[in-house]
């Protein structure tokens, strides 16, 4: 049991094994459930497993990650809304080869429930490509070398002096597919399926600080080097009604131009007013 003030975390432990040879490890974690409470807000989560196996060549020049994450149940409290989830699910393939950094991975909801109805299940797929794989090693060899260094540095130190290292990662023009989605809320009468892309433009990364995040203004710098489309098919008509679109709309194309959202040739509306 740890405290800080209102907030208290209770874990009850758990058991990692692992094992393999050079080039190729496996590991197995069973972490039994956790408690984390602030005031009247707690969460609950587990029992969890973990199941992971890595393999890769000298220098992890190469290498091949698979992981499995099961989460068997979920909940969330507060004294205007409950949550809870079971059966959650995500595999993941991290590959790294000559040219680039490559994930794929696929993420399986379960089901979450509210009052006793099912809000949310399904799940999604997606693939993350064209990290630059030099870049990369680069990286993490500067990494090495900071985290040997004898003074420390707080985090926006650090990332300031990565920043060459870190926007080389962006150079090859990074890619995120969302292969499928397929989701329901039997309870709200809606569901989503669809797919779609998005693509960072890297030209003049100059331009970018990767220091400054937390600036607004570099925010929507970052966000004007986004484009991409989704599309959205057998759209309930509540959520056409939403964005100001006809009624027996059942389809939504949602174009990403420079960081601007358009759907079905339209601004998209503020979705809170």
């Amino acid at each position: 049991m740890v405290r800080q003030g209102q907030r208290e975390l209770d874990f009850q432990g758990g058991q990692v094994t692992f094992g393999g040879e050079y080039g190729d490890w496996w590991l197995r974690a069973r972490l039994k459930p956790l408690r984390l409470t602030d005031g009247v807000v707690t969460l609950e989560a587990g029992p969890t497993s973990l199941e992971s196996r890595y393999a890769y060549t000298a220098d992890a020049h190469h290498f091949t990650q698979h992981d499995l994450l099961r989460l068997d149940r979920v909940s969330w409290s507060q004294p205007d809304l409950e949550l809870d989830g079971s059966e959650l699910v995500y595999r993941s393939r991290m590959q790294l080869d000559d040219s680039e950094l490559l994930i794929d991975g696929e993420l399986n909801l379960g089901q979450l429930m509210a009052a006793d109805q099912v809000l949310l299940t399904g799940g999604a797929t997606a693939q993350f490509s064209r990290v630059d794989a030099e870049a990369l090693r680069t990286l993490l060899r500067r990494l090495r070398e900071e985290v040997m260094q004898v003074h420390r540095q707080t985090p926006r130190e650090l990332i300031e002096r990565l920043e060459p290292e870190l926007k080389a990662l962006l150079q090859d023009s990074p890619r995120l597919d969302v292969t499928a989605v397929a989701l329901d809320s039997p309870m709200l009468g809606l569901s989503a399926q669809g797919e779609g892309a998005l693509i960072f433009d890297p030209r003049r990364l100059d331009e970018l600080s990767v220091a400054r995040l937390d600036d607004p203004a570099e925010q929507a710098r970052w966000r004007s080097r986004l484009d991409g489309d989704f599309v959205w098919r057998e759209v309930p008509t509540v959520v056409a009604l939403w964005l100001g679109l006809p009624l027996d709309t059942r389809e939504l194309a949602v174009d990403v131009v420079r960081g601007k959202v358009r759907v079905n040739g339209r601004p998209l509306p503020p979705l809170w007013r």
